[in-house]
């Protein structure tokens, strides 16, 4: 869906965030079912409403000092908006039709949200691979690409011990149960691919060795802030290569979805024209003298 952050006119912002915050807030009397929080003239801000409108990235951080400042924002943003009907600035006529086209914009978007509301995108995987195999000369790496194993224990006995069962056939996956720190993530991260300029850039020895390192080779152990540390290089891909399609198929499903949207919207725009025109509501006149 569109929403309001995405607006390009810095002006029609303003005013449509000022627009949704005094409107979806302000109430003549005091919910009797909800926490009232802060009042402003006849305007009440609930505790219920405070917690819908936050963010819950917000709310999970620090949720007091969110809706402090959600209370203390909203009564600046009451405070000013009733000073300017005071002093009359909304008979103001530049201030008006700068209100009239705010209004405008939010119902224009409104309606191209109901839009796509009433035709639901999906992007099937299918269609993502179709679009992956027919673009695949557009995917290249522009750097090389590495899956490493990652093996960070506590103490140098168990860095060796885990390195000589490598070497000796053991289990990737036994010998990072029996050995190694944060076991998930080194799972995790052993099985995926990482473009070589953001791999290890807080621990420059393990760095050094992707450069001169062969595939499979186990670098020397080295110690690094009191933990003990060795990669293992499993595959590379160089600049210049395709990715695999796992890779892109998300950014793929994204931007076919993004598509989808734009290419709803123009066909809904278009033909609210072509009805406008049957029905005689559109008139243009000739502007060359």
């Amino acid at each position: 869906m569109f929403s309001l952050h995405k607006y390009s006119n810095p002006v029609a912002l303003i005013f449509v965030t000022l627009f949704t915050v005094l409107a979806g807030c302000a109430v003549d009397r005091p919910p009797s079912d909800e926490t009232v929080i802060a009042r402003v003239g006849k305007s009440y801000l609930t505790l219920e409403h405070a917690l819908r409108d936050i963010p819950a990235f917000v709310l999970e951080q620090d949720s007091a000092s969110a809706v402090l400042s959600y209370r203390n924002d909203w009564i600046l943003s009451n405070v000013i908006h009733q000073e300017a009907l005071r002093t009359g600035l909304n008979n103001n006529e530049g201030i008006h039709n700068r209100l009239l086209a705010a209004e405008r914009e939010v119902l224009r978007q409104a309606m191209r949200e109901a839009a796509i509301a009433s035709s639901p995108i999906a992007i099937t995987d299918s269609e993502v691979r179709d679009y992956y195999n027919q673009h695949r000369e557009n995917f290249v790496l522009q750097e090389r690409y590495l899956r490493v194993r990652h093996v960070v224990t506590e103490t140098l006995d168990q860095s060796r011990d885990a390195k000589n069962d490598l070497l000796r056939g053991i289990g990737w996956e036994t010998v990072v149960e029996r050995y190694a720190l944060n076991k998930e993530e080194t799972l995790e991260k052993a099985n995926q691919f990482f473009p070589e300029s953001t791999l290890f850039l807080d621990n420059r020895l393990m760095r050094d060795y992707l450069r001169v390192m062969g595939i499979t080779e186990i670098s020397p152990i080295r110690g690094f802030q009191g933990q003990y540390h060795f990669i293992q290089i499993m595959e590379d891909r160089a600049a210049g290569e395709h990715p695999d399609i796992e890779w892109v198929f998300e950014q793929i499903r994204t931007w076919l979805e993004m598509e989808k949207r734009r290419r709803t919207i123009r066909i809904f725009e278009q033909n609210l024209v072509l009805q406008a025109e049957a029905n005689n509501e559109i008139q243009v006149f000739d502007v060359v003298q």
